[in-house]
């Protein structure tokens, strides 16, 4: 139920500004705050317990069905970007896992198994990417740099996590 609330409270606060009726997480420090706090347990609540997850990719793997061809793109899209700008194991596995996660013909529990793995990593990275670009806005020219690389990446994983969040 935690982890329940948690979503509802991202999709009303993603309602709320795009009809401008709060200001954008850019625009808002303590929204901003609230938003990744709000975001961060739901994503520790998803991760640690194995009854949200099982709940969580039951949920997700009957609304993946009826997904978007555009919306599906676009977190294969942004998986491999990570995987591409990634090494090792999420180099390697991130690509086929979400490539599984999103075809309807693959046996239902493989697919399960894959859209938790694939949503896990994009969110761990995603949060890996925040924290980064927070702490190299402003100390020197080499790590804004960085940061405007990281930036790139950082909005189409955010619009692919945004439509991830959606699904449960």
């Amino acid at each position: 139920m935690l982890h329940s609330a948690c979503v509802r409270v991202l999709r009303r606060m993603d309602v709320k500004i795009a009809n401008f009726e709060c200001p954008g997480l850019e625009q808002d420090a303590d929204i901003a705050d609230f938003y990744g706090i709000v975001q961060s347990v739901s994503v520790d609540l998803l991760e640690r317990d194995p009854l949200v997850k099982e709940a969580v990719s039951h949920l997700a793997s009957a609304r993946l069905r009826d997904l978007d061809p555009a919306q599906a793109e676009l977190i294969v899209r942004a998986a491999d970007e990570v995987a591409a700008a990634s090494e090792g194991v999420l180099a390697a596995k991130l690509p086929k896992d979400v490539r599984l996660a999103a075809d309807p013909a693959a046996p239902r529990a493989e697919r399960n198994e894959a859209l938790y793995v694939t949503v896990s990593r994009l969110l761990r990275v995603w949060a890996v990417i925040e924290r980064a670009m927070k702490a190299a806005a402003g100390v020197s020219t080499n790590l804004r740099t960085v940061a405007g690389d990281l930036t790139i990446l950082y909005i189409l994983l955010q619009q692919a996590i945004n439509f991830i969040l959606r699904l449960f």
